[in-house]
């Protein structure tokens, strides 16, 4: 009866290590799928991260160069409101005056 008994708990051990083992073999898989799912989300994080550094490149290239236009503008804005000036001074009583301390 006892060696009957130590079979069944051999077996029942036996059962349970080949369980244990698959259970153990899950677990690696996972951890295996889940190192490469994680892998795959890094390298597109990478991905993103410089293709969001070229975007942000390409907006302060397009900034410099909106900047620029705009000092030209400006500059050209102050010529015209110079030659306005120049040009209402020239039909001025003034500018046909010899001596302009008199005024």
């Amino acid at each position: 009866r006892i060696h009957q008994i130590a079979k069944g708990t051999q077996k029942s051990i036996g059962q349970l290590s080949k369980e244990i083992s698959k259970i153990v073999g899950d677990i690696r898989l996972k951890q295996s799928q889940t190192n490469e799912e994680l892998k795959a989300v890094k390298k597109r994080q990478e991905e993103i991260n410089q293709e969001l550094k070229a975007e942000i490149k390409s907006n302060m290239d397009e900034l410099k160069q909106h900047q620029q236009e705009m000092l030209e503008l400006l500059r050209v804005k102050s010529e015209i409101s110079q030659g306005e000036v120049i040009r209402r001074f020239n039909n001025s009583p003034y500018s046909r005056c010899t001596s302009p301390e008199k005024y």
